[in-house]
């Protein structure tokens, strides 16, 4: 009996280390580089997304994204708007609709980045959302998205999952298996309308971390359990 349940134990040791080895769960961390992305497009007549325009990396605070301790505060992009007001008449042709609204189709991306190779196996991004408000013209999404440099860093992971008013957490999740050529990202973005600041009812939404589950510790208890069941069968 006694070798029996030192099997038992190593076996299930050697499943926790395996298991934490191959799957990995990220969340809101505030040590960690976020960084910002901006694609541009066209607006359609109902106020949608139209023709790609241009993409650049964008400051947190250009995009309305906030990064403060463990929580992410995000927003509607409203800059391009108050910057084209204060240019020239062809900036306020591009970015404004001339009647106090935004002209532009904006998908705000605020996101962890990590080189080819950093992060294998099973990946989950999750989080709490502690707060929602934005306006319904606006969509946001967690993602996990995998870029690969030699193919023009077209994303080829492209997981995503809607956050809404209705939203308490979320969690999104990839196969990265066969993918370690990838520049890996894990985020969040923001699409709607660049808008005027002086619009009421933008609204925001506040995302933090969820505690990372030891899936270690899980399967220990489980272990526990299945050798005081051999105790009992054995009494």
């Amino acid at each position: 009996m006694k070798k029996s349940l030192l099997a038992l134990v190593a076996g299930l040791i050697a499943v926790c280390a395996n298991y934490t080895a191959q799957a990995a769960v990220v969340t809101v961390d505030g040590s960690q580089t976020w960084n910002g992305y901006m694609n541009v497009f066209s607006l359609t007549g109902s106020g949608g997304k139209g023709a790609y325009q241009f993409g650049s990396g964008w400051g947190l605070g250009d995009l309305k994204s906030t990064v403060t301790g463990n929580t992410v505060k995000l927003e509607p992009n409203v800059n391009t708007y108050v910057n084209a007001i204060a240019g020239n008449a062809a900036d306020r042709a591009y970015w404004t609709d001339g009647v106090g609204g935004g002209n532009k189709f904006m998908e705000a991306n605020t996101f962890v980045e990590k080189a080819p190779g950093v992060l294998s196996g099973s990946l989950t991004f999750t989080g709490n959302v502690d707060s929602y408000s934005l306006a319904s013209n606006y969509i946001l999404t967690a993602f996990i998205k995998g870029l690969n440099p030699g193919n023009g860093y077209a994303d080829e992971i492209g997981q995503f999952a809607v956050i809404n008013s209705g939203s308490s957490s979320f969690s999104v999740s990839a196969d990265l298996t066969g993918k370690s050529n990838l520049i890996m990202q894990y985020g969040f973005m923001v699409s709607g309308i660049n808008a005027n600041p002086a619009q009421s009812g933008l609204g925001s939404a506040v995302v933090s971390p969820v505690p990372e589950p030891s899936i270690a510790s899980l399967l220990g208890f489980g272990a526990l359990g299945l050798i005081a069941t051999r105790f009992r069968r054995r009494s």
